[in-house]
């Protein structure tokens, strides 16, 4: 894991500004983002690189809450012929 974007907030609604900080795996895809606290401590990845789970805590030693995500091929976006031709040329 390495660590990535820092980002400041500003105070706003009473709440004091912080600092959050998101983690990239390897091949640069978010996993994390800490802040005065931590926030997500991981997320899962399906092969298509859907977000397939995400588990929330203060810390890894939390008991950790997660979101399961699932999505079937009626509920992934289609790809438009627009999307696909700046994929191939590399754009995007």
């Amino acid at each position: 894991m390495r660590s990535g974007l820092r980002l400041k907030t500003p105070s706003a609604g009473g709440l004091p500004s912080e600092s959050l900080e998101y983690g990239y795996n390897e091949l640069s895809v978010p996993m994390t983002l800490n802040g005065a606290t931590g926030y997500v401590q991981n997320t899962g990845y399906t092969k298509l690189s859907d977000i397939k789970q995400i588990t929330l805590g203060v810390s890894p030693s939390d008991t950790a809450k997660w979101l399961q995500i699932s999505n079937t091929p009626s509920s992934r976006p289609p790809l438009q012929p627009s999307n696909l031709w700046r994929i191939t040329k590399g754009g995007m």
